[in-house]
C-alpha cells in the first residue's frame, strides 16, 4: 500500500474502512471498477502511512486470494 504508483505493477483503489486487528490493520478499499478489496498491512506500516478514509492508494499485491460467489442452484424438473 503506497501513495504513489512509481514502482508500477499495481493498481489504484480508494480507502473505505480501516479496522485494527492485533498487529495488523485490515483495510477495505474500492477499486476503480467498484470491486471491494480487503488488504491486511502491519500496524506499524499503517501508522507510518496514516491513510485517510476516501484517499486513493496504490496497491501492489504480494499474495492474492479470490473468492467467487457460489453458483446459483439449478432447478430440478
Amino acid at each position: 500500500v503506497e501513495r504513489t504508483g512509481e514502482a508500477g505493477g499495481g493498481f489504484w483503489a480508494t480507502l473505505r474502512h480501516a479496522t485494527p486487528a492485533g498487529g495488523t490493520v485490515r483495510l477495505e478499499l474500492e477499486g476503480d471498477d467498484g470491486a471491494i478489496l480487503q488488504v491486511e498491512i502491519p500496524r506499524d506500516r499503517h501508522e507510518a502511512l496514516r491513510p485517510q478514509l476516501g484517499e486513493r492508494l496504490y496497491l501492489r499485491p504480494r499474495r492474492v486470494s479470490v473468492f467467487l460467489d457460489p453458483p446459483e442452484p439449478v432447478p430440478r424438473a
